[in-house]
């Protein structure tokens, strides 16, 4: 419902670091991972790791990084409730997503989540690629 499939053919060995075999791999300046991004990805199960410097002085960055191609199916209601606070404080931002537009007016006519509290995605799901492409590659 809310994926495009994205392909790599190759890693780019200057944004990649380590294992080449990971499904996601990649360093992201810190101030580009929003509440939204970090409460999406890591309910895919997605690891956001601040990077530690040595011996030299670098900018922030975090690694994020996933061994299995990173989907979200379903939130349950204690991350939803996380992610919905992140989405409303990020609605103004003119940078945001139209599909993130869409979840929240889903949320505030009471269509989106289930009795529980949950949020089901539906297959295939949400997938680590399209929030990495429309959450972290805007200026913060």
């Amino acid at each position: 419902m809310l994926e495009q499939a994205l392909a790599f053919a190759e890693p780019n060995p200057v944004a990649s670091v380590g294992p080449r075999r990971r499904a996601l791999d990649m360093l992201v300046p810190e101030n580009r991972i929003n509440e939204t991004a970090r409460c999406l990805l890591e309910a895919m199960g997605v690891s956001i790791q601040r990077v530690e410097w040595r011996d030299l002085k670098g900018p922030p960055l975090c690694r994020v990084q996933a061994n299995d191609e990173p989907r979200l199916n379903w939130l349950d209601p204690e991350q939803t409730e996380r992610l919905v606070s992140a989405l409303k404080r990020d609605e103004d931002e003119p940078a945001m997503p139209q599909w993130l537009h869409a979840l929240l007016y889903a949320w505030r006519q009471g269509t989106l989540t289930h009795m529980d509290g949950s949020i089901d995605f539906g297959e295939p799901g949400l997938g680590a690629s399209r929030v990495v492409r429309d959450l972290l590659h805007y200026p913060a």
